[in-house]
């Protein structure tokens, strides 16, 4: 009886993401930006991603500089990644393809609910999460590539360990899931550098949980 209430449960999160994701997908035909600017900054970036893939040595030392085209403020390290893929698929399919992260953002956003609420129904915290379908900035960096959509993806995990992190009541776990939390942040933090800030939240909540072992100390030296 249990398995059928959770594949039923299943069949329900598929349909209602499913549902939000084809407004991501009316958006991506309609070339919606809500932001006003995601278009405009995805084609410029794109356009450095194809220097990259042509010379990386030299757009990687004039990235961020003065030169024309190459004024970046961000993380290269997304573009380089894409880099890799411009000989491969066009800009349209890599914004197809690219328009899948509001459902990965919004799934891992409903399970760090999940770890947080636990005593509200599952479906209603799904519903919240599908929230974010309707933003503005995740609907724009959905539709066109940025930066500040697979960072966001990365500190979601990291949030979601760190979650796990502070219910869990297992030593070993507790130290694995800091290991997990640092490293998923590090990451996100590469792809976008404002989420290095979550860096001192996560550390700070380890001290107050006496849980900051000295392997965990040299982690941490190392990641940063």
């Amino acid at each position: 009886m249990q398995k059928v209430k959770n594949k039923l449960s299943s069949y329900k999160l598929l349909f209602l993401y499913s549902l939000f994701y084809l407004t991501i997908l009316l958006g991506f035909y309609l070339n919606e930006d809500s932001l006003g600017g995601a278009r405009a900054d995805f084609l410029y970036h794109y356009n450095i991603s194809q220097k990259f893939s042509e010379n990386f040595l030299l757009t990687f030392d004039e990235y961020g500089t003065n030169i024309a085209g190459m004024n970046a403020r961000n993380s290269p390290v997304f573009w380089i990644i894409i880099s890799y893929f411009n000989n491969f698929i066009s800009s349209e399919s890599l914004r197809l393809i690219n328009s899948s992260v509001s459902i990965i953002i919004s799934f891992l956003f409903y399970k760090c609910l999940l770890n947080k609420f636990k005593n509200i129904d599952k479906i209603f915290l799904a519903f919240l999460s599908c929230v974010l379908f309707l933003s503005p900035t995740i609907r724009s960096v959905s539709i066109w590539p940025s930066t500040l959509n697979w960072g966001l993806v990365f500190f979601l995990v990291s949030l979601l360990n760190y979650l796990k992190f502070v219910n869990t009541l297992s030593n070993n776990k507790k130290d694995l899931y800091i290991y997990y939390t640092i490293f998923f942040v590090a990451i996100s933090a590469y792809l976008h550098p404002s989420f290095a800030t979550f860096y001192i939240f996560y550390v700070f909540n380890f001290f107050q949980h006496n849980k900051f072992g000295i392997k965990t100390f040299y982690l941490l030296m190392d990641l940063i």
